[in-house]
């Protein structure tokens, strides 16, 4: 028992000459990039058929309105790109 006891405070010693100091990290803030609200899409009328022109229209500007929203969201998520370069 004596043997291993040397034997661990042996190995305990030498192993912790081998350690290096742990590097320090350094943690910058990080900046809130302004994102889009949600925006609310024009409804479809149900009663009508999908091709109908006034369902047409609304999907027409839902579509505008999509595309919107994901290019804030795009611009939102470069923004927090700049920021880990």
């Amino acid at each position: 028992m004596r043997r291993a006891m040397l034997l661990l405070l042996a190995l305990t010693g030498l192993c912790s000459a081998c350690a290096k100091p742990a590097p320090v990290v350094v943690v910058e803030p990080v900046v809130e990039c302004p994102a889009p609200q949600r925006p609310a899409l024009p409804g479809i009328d149900p009663a009508l058929p999908l091709d109908h022109p006034g369902n047409i229209e609304a999907i027409m500007l839902r579509d505008d309105v999509m595309r919107g929203y994901i290019g804030g969201l795009e611009s939102c998520v470069e923004c927090y790109r700049r920021q880990i370069r």
